[in-house]
């Protein structure tokens, strides 16, 4: 039996069930990619990009390993090999996969994975990113009680497409969030312990949004904290071509390799065609009901045609 998914602009075939990634009937992006569960080397033979827990060698093939749970073989554009440690499991192992193996396959297929929630809005993308801890996937679900649907929590793709605005892939119909930002949310955490990094995982389904859209918006999230002000700017030129660079996954570990050009050149036309902003975003769980707000007022004067308005996503 084979099980299709879709995720980060990839269509993904294994011959074993995939929690948390979202089903397709059938294969639409015409970048496939085969799971399997096999033999991997503990290192690469001649590796070009050689660190602690990633190699990646001169025809693209890369090797990432997690202690205590997995080795995978990314051979380029094609498939993944799963190497389970001794007592891991593979639900555990699949959890890994969504992170350094599938941003690797996005960068071989010339996505740039961001390392950024995204939210959907009337057809229309934002990407919400920042540096880790800053509170992405606790503003993801804030929005959602604004009508917002998620298209990734930690992990969005995006892909230029000739003669059309750059699209935003969506990840997995998932979100992980700490104990203290689901009890500022008011939801109540899932039963059983949280998975990797002390987070619970809550399924998405009912308010995942599967399709590629058109970014509205790009935010890259800063808490204001130490006598920082709190303002959202607008950032255009380099300046917006730099922000929206810092937020790719796996940014040191691709620089120098030859897929570097095109990723440069497919951000720079999304931060040419959609609005780039940072913002210093109102500290503490105690002001999370306004943050919504403020973030879609904010933004609501500098992003053409915004499809929102404060009323509606009351």
């Amino acid at each position: 039996m084979r099980f299709r998914y879709r995720a980060l602009g990839l269509d993904i075939v294994a011959p074993f069930a995939c929690p948390g990634f979202w089903p397709v009937a059938d294969a639409t992006t015409g970048r496939a990619i085969t799971l399997e569960l096999g033999t991997v080397p503990q290192r690469l033979a001649d590796p070009v990009r050689d660190r602690p827990l990633l190699q990646i060698d001169a025809t693209g093939t890369a090797l990432h390993r997690v202690p205590g749970v997995a080795r995978y073989l990314v051979v380029k554009r094609a498939h993944v090999t799963i190497a389970l440690e001794p007592g891991a499991t593979l639900d555990r192992a699949l959890d890994f996969l969504k992170g350094t193996p599938l941003a690797l396959l996005c960068h071989q297929w010339g996505l740039v994975p961001l390392e950024a929630a995204c939210v959907a809005f009337a057809g229309r993308a934002l990407v919400l990113g920042g540096p880790a801890g800053c509170g992405k996937t606790t503003l993801a679900m804030a929005l959602a009680g604004r009508g917002f649907k998620l298209m990734g929590d930690q992990l969005c793709a995006l892909e230029a497409r000739a003669g059309a605005a750059p699209v935003i892939w969506p990840a997995f119909p998932e979100v992980r969030a700490w104990r203290d930002s689901l009890d500022a949310l008011d939801h109540p955490p899932p039963p059983g312990d949280p998975g990797p990094g002390g987070r619970h995982r809550l399924p998405a389904e009912t308010w995942f949004e599967p399709a590629a859209l058109p970014a509205m918006a790009i935010v890259a999230l800063w808490p204001a904290r130490g006598g920082v002000a709190e303002r959202i700017a607008r950032r255009r030129g380099a300046r917006a071509f730099e922000t929206v660079m810092n937020l790719r996954a796996l940014a040191d570990a691709m620089r120098g390799l030859p897929d570097e050009a095109a990723t440069m050149g497919t951000i720079a036309r999304l931060a040419s065609l959609a609005p780039v902003h940072e913002a210093w975003y109102p500290s503490g769980f105690d002001r999370l009901d306004a943050l919504p707000d403020w973030l879609l007022a904010g933004l609501a004067g500098t992003v053409p045609g915004a499809p929102w308005s404060l009323t509606a996503c009351a």
